[in-house]
């Protein structure tokens, strides 16, 4: 089963040899299968090849310092695309949310402006970004 996950508008009639790309943004892990369908003007339409694509990187997450004393912790992320918002929720083990915010992935290596205290305790952290979902203890001493 196949699902579109983009679209990319073609240039028209034209002669010259003209080259599109098209970025997915929330692949899945292991294998996937992509193909292209190209849709003329009177609606016609057809399929390329099927590519397989397999993507052993896996998405991690990283809290530092964890444990910690401070607000100031610093989320490091590998697998993540650079480009994609991620969303950040801090939450205590009874579900409370302390801390849900959209960020760049690049703001995440510097330190997270934490607005509620987390008094001492454990807390989740819960990264998302398309359809990747990554969770962490954090320790608060």
């Amino acid at each position: 089963n196949f699902e579109t996950i983009g679209l990319v508008e073609g240039n028209g009639n034209t002669v010259e040899t003209i080259d599109y790309r098209f970025t997915d943004m929330t692949p899945l892990a292991g294998e996937t299968f992509y193909r292209l369908r190209q849709v003329d003007y009177d609606g016609q339409f057809e399929f390329s090849p099927v590519v397989q694509i397999q993507r052993d990187e896996i998405s991690s997450l990283a809290v530092v310092p964890n444990p910690t004393v401070t607000q100031n912790i610093m989320l490091r992320l590998s697998g993540f695309h650079a480009q994609q918002l991620v969303q950040v929720v801090i939450f205590d083990l009874q579900g409370k949310r302390h801390y849900n915010v959209l960020h760049d992935p690049s703001d995440l290596n510097q330190a997270l402006p934490i607005s509620s205290e987390l008094k001492a305790g454990i807390y989740i952290v819960e990264v998302t970004q398309g359809n990747i979902q990554r969770k962490i203890r954090l320790a608060v001493k």
